[in-house]
C-alpha cells in the first residue's frame, strides 16, 4: 500500500473553490449549523450564512460559499481513505507533507507556485495527526470574471489517522481562493474553529 504517495489537498481545493453554489443546485447548509456525519468522522460547519453542500458520499463531504467577488469562494472538504502502517507518528507527518508536496496540475506543472508548506503534529482528540498550512500563486486560476492576475489559494489541513483502524486516515481541508488584496485575515481562526468540531466516529 503506498505510504500516501499523493494527497489531493491543493487540486480538490482548486475544484471545489471553483464551483460557485447556486441556490436551485445545491443543498444550503442550515442556521445554525448542525454536525455533519460521514462514515467515520463528522464536523460541524462555521456558523456564516450561505455555505452549500455540494457533494456528498458516505465517505466524502464538499461545502463551499462565494467569497468578497466573483471569482472569491471559501471550500470545506471531508474525506476518508487508506494508509499505510507507519513506524512512528513523526514518519507519518513526513509522509502527509510529501503527499501533499506531490499534489499538482500535471497538465501545466508551472500553475502552482507554493509561498507556504508548513507541517507539524498536532493532538486532536487525543490522536497524533499532521497540521498543514498551503498557501499557493494560481496563475492559471479558473475564473468566471475577465480580472486579471493571479489568486491566491490559502489552505488549514487536519490528516489524522482513526482510532479505529490504523490503517484508514480522515482529512479536513478549510480553503480560501482571493486575490492577493482580498485574503481573510481570520481565515488561521476560522479553520481552527472548524477543526475543533472534528469528531471521530465509528467506521462501517
Amino acid at each position: 500500500m503506498s505510504k500516501l504517495s499523493r494527497i489531493a489537498v491543493l487540486l480538490s481545493a482548486i475544484i471545489f473553490a471553483g464551483c460557485a453554489p447556486k441556490q436551485p443546485n445545491f443543498q444550503m447548509v442550515e442556521s445554525p449549523p448542525k454536525a455533519i456525519v460521514q462514515n467515520g468522522y463528522s464536523f460541524t460547519p462555521l456558523d456564516e450564512p450561505e455555505w452549500y453542500i455540494i457533494g456528498r458520499t458516505p465517505i466524502t463531504v464538499a461545502l463551499a460559499k462565494r467569497g468578497a467577488s466573483t471569482d472569491e469562494t471559501c471550500a470545506v472538504q471531508g474525506n476518508i481513505f487508506p494508509i499505510a502502517k507507519f513506524e512512528s507518528d513523526e514518519a507519518f507527518v513526513a509522509a502527509v507533507k510529501q503527499g501533499q508536496a506531490n499534489d499538482a496540475d500535471i497538465a501545466n506543472p508551472e500553475r502552482f507556485k507554493v509561498l507556504t508548506h508548513d507541517v507539524s503534529l498536532y493532538a486532536h482528540k487525543g490522536e497524533p495527526c499532521a497540521f498543514s498550512h498551503i498557501v499557493t500563486e494560481d496563475h492559471a486560476a479558473k475564473k468566471r470574471s475577465k480580472t486579471e492576475g493571479m489568486m491566491i489559494l490559502d489552505i488549514y489541513a487536519l490528516v489524522c489517522r482513526h482510532p479505529q483502524n490504523r490503517h484508514a486516515a480522515i482529512s479536513i481541508n478549510y480553503s480560501q481562493r482571493s486575490y492577493a488584496e482580498s485574503r481573510d485575515a481570520g481565515i488561521a481562526e476560522k479553520s481552527q474553529h472548524l477543526f475543533n468540531s472534528v469528531e471521530f466516529t465509528t467506521l462501517q
